[in-house]
């Protein structure tokens, strides 16, 4: 399982000292040497892509500026919503915990995960929610915000593939075996 992927600019690194790291080497004029998982030291290495133009890129990308500023500000669009909205679940949080929204914000900034504000606040709901109706809408509101955050997690945990104009293609995604 692949925990952190690192890029060292070293020309000699104890790989032995990195188990459960991608360990990428450049020499002194930023070609790739080696890239590895460190626990599979001595089995036969990754055959590498080519260096990419960066150079050309940068000139292209010039002409395709439009385009992948519509799609980066789509993007940005996409997050700043989803943090407009994981901040309305201060409100929500105050009204089940019977409190001041002062006191509310306290409590979800305490918490340091999307995960654990929502699981706050459906383990609230669970003991404080009579109404079957208020039940089922809190819990459409949270499965609606969930699917959000799996598409803004897809845009913000990826690398972005710019072909050789500078355009962005795709995306690619790191995860861990398993997940």
């Amino acid at each position: 399982m692949i925990l952190k992927s690192e890029i060292y600019n070293f020309h000699r690194l104890d790989l032995t000292r990195q188990a459960g790291f991608v360990v990428i080497v450049y020499d002194e004029d930023g070609l790739k040497l080696t890239a590895t998982n460190p626990c599979l030291i001595g089995k036969p290495m990754s055959h590498l892509p080519p260096k990419p133009d960066f150079t050309a890129i940068e000139a292209a990308a010039v002409k395709g500026g439009g385009r992948r500023t519509v799609t980066l500000t789509l993007i940005g669009n996409l997050v700043h919503c989803w943090s407009n909205n994981e901040s309305l679940f201060i409100y929500i949080l105050m009204l089940l915990m019977e409190t001041d929204e002062a006191s509310s914000a306290i409590v979800f900034a305490t918490l340091n995960t999307t995960r654990a504000r929502i699981d706050l606040i459906e383990r609230f709901a669970k003991i404080k929610i009579t109404d079957k109706q208020v039940e089922k809408k809190l819990d459409d509101i949270i499965e609606r915000f969930n699917e959000t955050t799996r598409t803004r997690n897809e845009f913000n945990h990826c690398m972005y593939v710019i072909d050789e104009h500078g355009e962005i293609t795709h995306t690619n995604h790191m995860r861990g075996a398993g997940s």
